[in-house]
C-alpha cells in the first residue's frame, strides 16, 4: 500500500508541474487562436479576389480583342438628309462591287476639282481623309502642298469629268480615266487635259463612329499612280 500511495503521489506531482505548462497553451489558444483562424481566413479571402480580379482582366482583355464595328449603309434624300440607316449584311458585301467605282470617282472629282468656292473646297479636302489610308494619305498631302487649290482657285477654276467608271484591273486595282477642263472665272475655257489612275484598294471596317457617317462602307484608297495622257 506504501509503494503504490508513493506513486500515486508522484503522478499528482508530475500533473501539477505540467499543469502550468498545459494551462498557458490553453489561454494561449484561447487568445490567439481565432486571431489566427481570421488569419487564415482573410488569407484565402485575399488569395481568392486575386484569382477573380486575374480572371475578369483576362476576360476583358479577351471581350476586347472580339469587339467589331460593323459597317453602316447611310442613304441620303435629294437634299443630303439621312433617310435611312442600316448594317452592312455579310451576305450582301457582293454590291460592294457597285459601291466602290463610285467611291473611286468621287475620290478623283474631289482631289482634282479646283473652285471658287472656299468651303466647298474645303469640304472636298476632308472628305478626301475618310476614304483614303496608308500610303496615299502622304500622296495627296504631298500634292497637295505643291498643288495649292486654294491658290490656284485665284486665277483658275478645273472641272472634272470622268469618262466611264472604274474598270477593275484586279481584285483591289481599278483603272480610271478622266478629262480636266481649265476655265477662267469668266467661264471661258482656257485648256484641257486627260489622265488616267491606277488605284489599289483595301475594305476594313471604319475605326470611328465619324467614320461610320463618312464611310460606312469602309472602302479605302490605299495608293494610287496617276499619269497625264494628254
Amino acid at each position: 500500500m506504501g509503494l503504490f500511495s508513493k506513486k500515486n503521489k508522484e503522478k499528482v506531482q508530475d500533473k501539477q508541474v505540467a499543469s502550468p505548462y498545459l494551462n498557458g497553451r490553453e489561454e494561449w489558444l484561447e487568445r490567439y487562436g481565432s486571431y489566427i483562424k481570421q488569419r487564415d481566413g482573410w488569407r484565402f479571402f485575399a488569395i481568392l479576389m486575386t484569382f477573380t480580379a486575374c480572371v475578369c482582366i483576362y476576360l476583358t482583355g479577351y471581350m476586347a480583342t472580339q469587339n467589331k464595328i460593323i459597317p453602316y449603309i447611310v442613304e441620303v434624300d435629294k437634299i443630303g438628309r439621312a433617310a435611312a440607316i442600316a448594317p452592312v449584311d455579310e451576305t450582301k458585301r457582293v454590291s460592294l462591287n457597285n459601291v466602290i467605282p463610285s467611291v473611286i470617282s468621287m475620290v478623283i472629282s474631289d482631289w482634282r476639282t479646283v473652285t471658287a468656292d472656299i468651303e466647298l473646297q474645303k469640304r472636298m479636302i476632308k472628305r478626301l481623309g475618310f476614304f483614303t489610308a496608308g500610303a496615299a494619305k502622304g500622296y495627296f498631302a504631298d500634292w497637295y502642298q505643291k498643288f495649292n487649290p486654294y491658290e490656284r482657285g485665284k486665277e483658275n477654276l478645273i472641272a472634272v469629268e470622268l469618262k466611264s467608271l472604274p474598270l477593275a484591273v484586279s481584285e483591289n486595282s481599278y483603272r480610271i480615266e478622266w478629262t480636266e477642263i481649265i476655265r477662267n472665272h469668266t467661264g471661258a475655257m482656257i485648256d484641257s487635259t486627260q489622265y488616267e489612275a491606277t488605284v489599289t484598294i483595301k475594305l476594313a471596317n471604319p475605326s470611328s463612329e465619324e467614320m461610320i457617317l463618312h464611310n460606312p462602307t469602309g472602302i479605302f484608297i490605299t495608293n494610287i499612280d496617276a499619269t497625264k495622257l494628254f
